[in-house]
């Protein structure tokens, strides 16, 4: 179970930058679409608060608490 309701400030990350720092991967496109999909649903169905940052290419790009990331990427790295 995630736990993202804590005492402190959470950090939060973007997909890419999550898969980056934890991997050293690159992403394709359809893989953080997926994957931010299924962040967003954990964190509706948590009722986790996500956030959003200015991105340079893409506008504005979701930001999602690293307890939720981890949760997410477990599932896709252990396949």
């Amino acid at each position: 179970m995630v736990n993202v309701h804590t005492d402190f400030e959470p950090k939060y990350y973007t997909v890419l930058a999550f898969a980056w720092q934890r991997r050293g991967e690159r992403l394709a496109p359809c893989a953080v679409s997926r994957l931010g999909r299924a962040a967003a649903e954990i964190c509706d169905g948590l009722g986790a608060p996500m956030g959003r940052v200015p991105d340079t290419r893409h506008g504005m790009l979701p930001v999602f608490p690293e307890a939720v990331l981890d949760e997410v990427f477990r599932a896709e790295w252990e396949d």
